[in-house]
């Protein structure tokens, strides 16, 4: 099976990764949903789908914290379950959105190289989008983690950073490759 071109490995890469965006996306949604009917059935005492999204005090050794459960529809298992504050929120929005931009970036590039030309300015595009994304979620775990979070141990960090590093460096190489590859192609189509 070829990797770039029709019925290639790219063309169900990319429903793979259209899956992914979706899951993500949904994800999201139904969390912010939740989190907003956890926040009226705790501060406004409603008593909205109380079985499915609620708060509840928990004792640990470092103390007693509010942790809210958001569980999968219709049932009582947890799909997310964490303390109950501003940083929980935002650390669960800002890794879901980096991964809807993540998934949904992931299947316009392999979108791209489904086509006869694959040095296009719009794979370069979204590559470039790719790579902000990591840039841009990576300087955030670090000032996060190191402000508030340090839920994770440095040596976790450690291996996130150089695995988001790892892809933001492909990228870029990626993009210098896509770009020489435009610059042929245009060249070749202006003498042809």
């Amino acid at each position: 099976m070829k990797l770039i071109g029709q019925n290639s490995i790219s063309k169900y890469l990319s429903h793979f990764f259209f899956i992914g965006f979706l899951g993500f996306l949904f994800y999201l949604l139904y969390f912010l949903f939740g989190f907003f009917i956890c926040y009226l059935n705790y501060k406004e005492g409603f008593e909205i789908f109380s079985n499915t999204f609620f708060v509840e005090k928990k004792i640990f050794t470092s103390g007693i914290f509010d942790f809210f459960t958001i569980n999968f529809p219709f049932t009582k298992t947890p799909l997310i379950e964490a303390v109950y504050n501003i940083r929980s929120f935002l650390g669960i929005t800002i890794g879901l959105i980096y991964f809807i931009i993540f998934f949904y970036s992931s299947y316009r590039i392999m979108k791209f190289l489904v086509n006869d030309k694959i040095f296009t300015i719009n794979i370069i595009k979204w590559t470039k989008i790719f790579t902000i994304n990591n840039l841009i979620f990576l300087i955030l775990f670090v000032v996060l983690w190191y402000f508030t979070w340090k839920i994770i141990t440095l040596v976790e960090l450690i291996l996130y950073i150089f695995t988001i590093s790892f892809f933001i460096i492909v990228s870029l190489f990626v993009i210098e490759f896509l770009k020489k590859g435009n610059l042929i192609q245009s060249e070749n189509d202006l003498t042809i």
